[in-house]
């Protein structure tokens, strides 16, 4: 347990290391909050990539990629709209703020699911 862990911890932290090389502003995240909803992303992702990576198949990665493709989607949206709305809609903002932690979310669960699955593959029975 402690083990796997540990593989989980070290995939989620590529998502704020990313974040600090700029990696979410070149996204479209805003600037002053690129590196906090990579944090907040990575925590959300290390749990859900620690519960999901015990299902069996092999749909769980591609489900967090499409997923985290999808909240991008949506954060390019409200970035779109909010910008266009002078920062006058809210709504947008927030769809701009929580799209990017849903993606950040996605996309470490989607690593800690890989990394567990290669330090720790499934025997045959």
């Amino acid at each position: 347990m402690i083990r796997a862990l540990i593989a989980g911890l070290a995939a989620a932290l590529i998502v704020p290391v990313a974040a600090y090389l700029g990696l979410g502003q070149a996204l479209g995240a805003h600037p002053f909050w690129d590196v906090q909803t990579a944090w907040i992303g990575a925590a959300i992702g290390l749990v859900a990539g620690l519960v999901f990576a015990r299902l069996p198949g092999k749909a769980v990665l591609p489900a967090f990629a499409l997923l985290a493709l999808g909240a991008w989607g949506a954060a390019a949206w409200g970035k779109a709209r909010f910008a266009a709305s002078f920062a006058d809609d809210r709504f947008a903002g927030q769809i701009w703020y929580v799209g990017f932690i849903l993606a950040a979310a996605a996309a470490a669960a989607c690593l800690v699911s890989a990394a567990l699955r290669l330090s720790f593959p499934r025997r045959a029975s």
